[in-house]
Parts: structure tokens; sequence; C-alpha cells
């Protein structure tokens, strides 16, 4: 067959030929097939060309195409000065606003696959991919979707406007817990209050949220009435803020030379409505909450602010730096506290001692960390039972968790991080729940299931919620021993495939009580 299909001219070059519709002479020059007269090549050549190559290449990119169409708001009228961008790779993004019919035309437009994007204020974004062909172009059109909007004014105690005001949407989102919430910012969203402390932001419909208003020389706010739907949509909001005190200083190091990029946080004492936290900003230490850690400039300076009482409690750290923690009494609402220098001493410390069981037997593998979110620092307790904490760069008394698997988990009271001596932790055993699992009819449920424990009676603390995974499958014998890892209230809850989950009543256990749970019985769904 070779002498069929005989060519002086690339394949590219035969598709560019088809596209441009010239399948005629020029494909009977460019090939040598005896026995066929040239129109019938032409005719057969281009036509098996066109079924086959056109729908794997439907347009052939570089060439200058156009991007056309019209954008309507929501009620559909023509939507006036709105921004359309047209995105293809590796090439600069074209830009235009629609006219007063919302029209929009973009020329110049490589040809092939683009994202157009647009954009008008107050309403949600659309994206849409096209193919731009030449010399059609490609046409897209939308009817814009608008937000919730949630606008108004900051003012302080006095009527006065504020300007600078960081306006954060959160988003309130339902745990599994009754009445148990967690909150979780919507960063794309926030602005700031202009000069007149005027601001708007966008919210998306059917969603629960507060808004938080956000100044180092005020106290913090949040709103809860925030509309849910368009119709309901507010511009006239006015929220006032309370005066706060704030503190400016300087970290260095015992040269005195000025530390660029060290951290601070300062402990707030008051709580946010609902008792929650917005856990990527802010951090909790003994009880107290910190604000979220802010960076000295190139000169080492800081600014903290937000402080409603007359004291604060300051941390700043950097690295290979101690921990340094420096409580400020004094402070009045709507003043500065200037000129704070806090020098860090370069250095660590360590915690050594050994884990043994309420007989004195070492316990290996029991995992020891420091009980703070200032820093993370964590180890392994060896076979003799001995273990050592280094790298903490705190100062003064600290807290000690251990964990250790078949013991209770337990909590040290605070030791001093320069005391130097051992400490000895005695564990003791954990509770274990035994029972036995079947279905509505009584029988055991030989497939594998797994148990959940759950720490019940203490929702407000988020670890109730974190469960311990504890796997076990059903013996022939029937029965489950079920080993709980603290010493309070708790429930246990069951899970296979194909049943209903099923939940224990709390009940209490005690160091090295064996439980007996009776049998579990599971619904089929």
């Amino acid at each position: 067959m070779h002498w069929f299909w005989r060519t002086e001219q690339t394949l590219p070059e035969l598709v560019e030929a088809v596209h441009a519709k010239r399948f005629g002479a020029r494909l009977v020059s460019a090939m040598r097939m005896p026995r066929m007269r040239p129109r019938l090549v032409a005719l057969v050549v281009g036509l098996a060309l066109m079924a086959f190559i056109t729908p794997l290449s439907p347009v052939r990119a570089g060439s200058s195409g156009v991007v056309r169409g019209q954008v309507l708001d929501a009620d559909g009228d023509p939507a006036v000065g709105v921004d359309v961008y047209v995105s293809v790779p590796a090439r600069p993004t074209l830009r235009a606003k629609t006219n007063e019919r919302g029209h929009y035309r973009i020329s110049g437009v490589r040809t092939g696959r683009v994202l157009v994007t647009i954009r008008a204020a107050h309403h949600q974004p659309y994206e849409e991919r096209a193919i731009v062909t030449s010399p059609g172009g490609a046409r897209v059109d939308t009817r814009m979707v608008p937000y919730v909007v949630y606008g108004g004014r900051v003012v302080d105690s006095r009527g006065e406007p504020i300007a600078g005001v960081r306006v954060r949407p959160v988003i309130y989102t339902r745990e599994n817990a009754p009445g148990a919430y967690y909150m979780r910012s919507d960063p794309g969203a926030a602005v700031t209050t202009d000069h007149d402390g005027r601001f708007v932001v966008d919210l998306a419909a059917e969603t629960r949220y507060v808004v938080r208003f956000l100044h180092p020389h005020f106290q913090p706010s949040e709103q809860t009435s925030i509309p849910r739907d368009i119709a309901h949509s507010v511009r006239d909001a006015r929220v006032t803020l309370r005066d706060a005190a704030w503190i400016s200083g300087s970290v260095v190091d015992t040269s005195g030379e000025p530390i660029s990029g060290a951290e601070v946080a300062g402990t707030w004492t008051y709580w946010w409505p609902y008792g929650v936290l917005e856990y990527e900003n802010h951090v909790r230490l003994d009880g107290n909450r910190l604000s979220h850690w802010i960076r000295t400039d190139a000169d080492g300076r800081f600014l903290l602010g937000r402080f409603a009482s007359d004291r604060a409690t300051i941390y700043a750290r950097a690295p290979g730096s101690i921990i340094r923690r420096i409580v400020i009494d004094g402070l009045k609402r709507g003043q500065e506290r200037s000129g704070l220098e806090v020098k860090l001493e370069q250095g660590s410390h360590s915690i050594g001692g050994v884990v043994t069981d309420g007989s004195g037997l070492p316990i290996d593998q029991a995992v020891i960390e420091l009980v703070t979110d200032l820093e993370r620092v964590s180890t392994h307790s060896a076979r003799n039972g001995a273990f050592q904490l280094t790298g903490i760069h705190l100062d003064g008394p600290v807290r000690v968790r251990v964990f250790a698997m078949d013991f209770c988990d337990l909590e040290t009271a605070p030791i001093d991080v320069n005391s130097g001596g051992g400490i000895v932790v005695k564990m003791q055993p954990s509770p274990v729940w035994t029972g036995k699992v079947t279905d509505a009819s009584g029988a055991l449920i030989q497939s594998g299931f797994q148990v959940r424990v759950r720490y019940s009676g203490t929702w407000h603390v988020s670890r109730s919620w974190s469960m311990s995974d504890l796997s076990y499958s059903s013996q022939g014998a029937g029965g489950i021993d079920v080993t709980i890892p603290a010493n309070r209230a708790t429930r246990l809850q069951f899970i296979a495939d194909g049943y209903e989950t099923t939940e224990t009543k709390p009940f209490e256990a005690r160091p090295g009580q064996r439980l007996q749970g009776g049998t579990v019985r599971l619904r089929a769904r």
C-alpha cells in the first residue's frame, strides 16, 4: 500500500489544507497515486481527511478570533459595566466591559479552548469554558446571580466612624453534637471599612454566617443577625465597637539587636459569643485564649490590641529562643502602652523521667507530650520506661500528658522546666468493657465491625468529638473486650456494614474496672 499513500507534504500541512478547504489541486499535486485520476484522488482523500481529522481538531490554535456575548442581571435587564475576562494558557488575559445593552466583544483571542470569566460587584462570578473558532469566534451569554449583601457603618461608642476595621464573615457549621457548632472563616469575603467606617460584604445565600469586626484599638464584636436570602439584604447596619487598650513595642536579642520576624501574641480575658474559637488563627494555653500570632517588622516592632481589661499577658518567640512571657498591668481602654521591649534568650530546656505502672514496672512506648499549643514537643518512653522531652522553649511550670496502650490517659501537675530533676509518672490500667454483638435475632455478627469510644459529658471540649477508633472482629465465642483509654463518663458506638449505628448509654469507667456490657443488638438497615 505504500504506493497508494506517498506525498511530499507533511501531515500538518495536509491538515491545514483540509481546514482551509484547499483539498483540490494542492492535494492532487502532493499525492503520487498511479492508476487514479487527479480529481477522484482529491475527492476521496479530502473526504477521508475531513471525516477522520476534523473531529479530533475542531479548531486550529494560533489564529485570531472573537469572544462576544451579553450579560443580564437577575431581573433580565442588561448588566452595564461588568468585567469580562478571557484567559488563554501562556497568553496575557484579555479584558472588556459590557456596554449599556450588556453586550461585550473581545477580539484578538487565540483560537482554541479559552476560559471566560464574568465578574460583577455583589454577584457570584460566572465561568465558562468555550472553543473559539475562526472566523466564527465564540459566544458566551449569562444571567448574573446576586450575593446576599450585608453592609453598613462601624462607629465607636461616641458615634465617630472607624476606618480600617477588618470585617470578616465566618461560616457557622453545625457539628454532629446537638447544639455544638464550629466556625470557619470565609477569607475571600473579608473587607476593610473606608474612611467613613462603611463596609459591604458579599455572602452566599442559604448559609449561616456571623460577621466579625476586628480593629487593634477596639474590642472585637460579632453580629449574628445576618440575612440568609437576597430579599432581606442589609445595607444600613450600624455596628458599635467599644474601646480597648493596645500595646506596641519591639523584640530584641540579649545584645539589644532587633529580631525581625519574631512572633508575638497576647491573651484575651473575655470570650466570644458561643465560646467558639477560630482554629486557624488562634491557639489555647492553660484555658486562656491567645490572639493570633503576628510577626515583627524589619526593626523588630509589633502592635497588639483588643485588650478589654487592665491586665494582659504577652508571649514572644523566635526560632531557637526561649519563649518569653510578660504580664502587663495598668492598661487603660482607649489608650496605648508603648515602648515595651521584649528580650529573647537563645536556648532550650528538657524534662526527663520514667513511666511506670502501679506496681513500679516500666511501660514501654508510652507517648509523652507537652500540654500547650505554644509548641509541639513529644517523645516515647524506652523499654525501661525512661523518656526525655528535649527542645522545650518554654519557661516556668508546664504540664505533661501521657498516653499508653491499656492505661488511662494521665496529665501531670505543673512541672518546673528549670528544676532539672526527673519525674516519675505512674499510670493506672484502663477499664475494659466486655460484651457481645448480635443482630436483631440474637445471632452473633460474624463479619468485622468497628467500636468507637466517645467521651461524653464534656461536649464543650473539642477533644470530646475526636473519636478513638478501635476495630475488633467478632470471635466465634462472641465476646469482645474494648479498652477504654480514659477514666471519665464514656459511651461506646458500634458500626457494622448493613446495620444501623448503635450507641450504649453513658457509663462511668474507673481504672482497672471490668465492665459487663451484656449484649448489643444491631438492627439491619
